[in-house]
């Protein structure tokens, strides 16, 4: 995504936030307190509260081949996780 169309801090209200949804091969814009009628009864929802640091580290080698890491925030205190690609 351009960095223009990256939430940076979240909406005063949060089940405002835009809801992408696509189902039988067609697209709509909605909203996240809709969730509850978007989903299909008996779904399992799963949710990923993994923040991210604002720490991307990007190195290009010398074969022109581009590396970036995300360093995300250790849950425990521990060492750093990173995500690679």
């Amino acid at each position: 995504l351009p960095p223009e169309r990256i939430a940076l801090r979240p909406l005063a209200e949060r089940d405002a936030s835009r809801l992408l949804v696509y189902r039988d091969g067609s697209i709509s814009d909605r909203v996240f307190r809709e969730l509850p009628e978007v989903l299909p009864e008996g779904a399992l929802l799963v949710v990923n509260d993994t923040r991210v640091v604002n720490a991307r580290l990007r190195f290009v080698k010398d074969t022109g081949a581009r590396i970036e890491v995300f360093c995300l925030e250790p849950a425990d205190g521990g060492p750093v996780e990173e995500a690679f690609r």
